[in-house]
């Protein structure tokens, strides 16, 4: 679980789907990102970074 990743997410109040749509993926893709099983390309990373205002390093580990 990428617990920083969900913490910056509910500080936003925002949910998976709203995150997904944003990125422009699928909720199950996101959400697959969300709790490790699925590492995103570097767009998604950088999106993610842009929505959630969060340029930690450690964002997703």
């Amino acid at each position: 679980m990428r617990n920083k990743l969900k913490e910056a997410r509910l500080d936003k109040q925002l949910t998976h789907n709203e995150m997904a749509d944003q990125i422009g993926l699928v909720r199950s893709s996101y959400t697959n990102i969300e709790v490790g099983v699925k590492n995103p390309s570097e767009r998604v990373v950088l999106k993610i970074r842009e929505i959630l205002d969060n340029y930690d390093e450690d964002l997703f580990e």
